[in-house]
């Protein structure tokens, strides 16, 4: 990979397997990729809250002293948050946490409870998602004041002004944010894509103009990341934190795509 390839790519794709997978499962997969030549691009693996404890005796089941970083998904909001102070897992370092609001009507008030709750976690990044409803932007401020972090979901039926118009509010808050892909076979382009409409907002683009990189081919993207450098990449990496999503169909697409290096 060229600088600014590494750069964006360093650490960026979260491993996030199906919920319900076994953890012996789970961490088999997650071994592979570890071990595997593209280990520079893995970030965290993505463990439910309720299936931590598992995942780390299945982690100290195989060899190898390594502690594996991971990112716990918690449903509970606030309590779910508080409920992970003091709690660790053999094989696994917490090295971050991420929720939702529970509270719709007071996404702030949600915010500033999910705050006081991670100030029991020690050097653990926490994300919060905010749904799109009445007072999000407010919220957003009070997550920034925080010092917590966003998190922002892009399913299948997303519609792409409006995700770029929501991204351009966390840009121009400065708030750094972790996204959430589905698992698709081009899922490797779509985090490119991304990467490419978070540098438009960064720049001022306006959201609908930034929007249509989200469908950008190939050869456009590819075109659009030769034109980086090193400082770009790095701009972009301060507010796109990491990518969850399939990453052994990520990797694979990335390869077919020429960005890295077949395996």
């Amino acid at each position: 990979m060229d600088a600014p390839t590494t750069t964006l790519l360093r650490h960026l794709l979260d491993d996030r397997p199906d919920p319900a997978a076994a953890p012996a499962a789970v961490v088999a997969a997650h071994a592979v990729h570890r071990d595997g030549p593209h280990a520079d691009v893995l970030g965290r693996l993505v463990v439910p809250d309720t299936a931590l404890v598992a995942t780390g005796r299945a982690r100290s089941a195989r060899p190898g002293p390594v502690t594996w970083p991971v990112a716990v998904d918690v449903d509970g909001g606030a309590g779910g948050v508080a409920a992970l102070a003091g709690r660790s897992a053999d094989g696994l370092r917490v090295e971050a946490v991420r929720t939702g609001l529970r509270d719709l009507d007071d996404p702030a008030g949600g915010v500033a409870r999910i705050a006081a709750a991670a100030s029991a976690l020690e050097d653990v990044e926490v994300f919060v998602e905010l749904p799109d409803v009445p007072g999000w932007v407010r919220a957003v401020e009070v997550v920034e004041a925080a010092g917590l972090l966003a998190r922002v979901g892009v399913g299948p039926g997303t519609d792409p002004v409006a995700l770029a118009r929501r991204l351009s509010v966390l840009v121009e808050a400065d708030l750094p944010f972790a996204a959430v892909l589905p698992a698709a076979p081009r899922s490797g382009l779509a985090v490119l894509a991304l990467a490419m409409l978070v540098e438009a907002l960064v720049d001022g683009a306006e959201a609908e103009e930034a929007a249509a990189l989200l469908a950008a081919d190939p050869d456009r993207v590819r075109s659009g990341l030769a034109r980086w450098d090193a400082a770009t990449a790095g701009r972009v990496r301060r507010r796109l934190r990491s990518v969850g999503t399939d990453v052994g169909a990520a990797l694979a697409d990335l390869e077919a795509l020429g960005v890295l290096g077949r395996g």
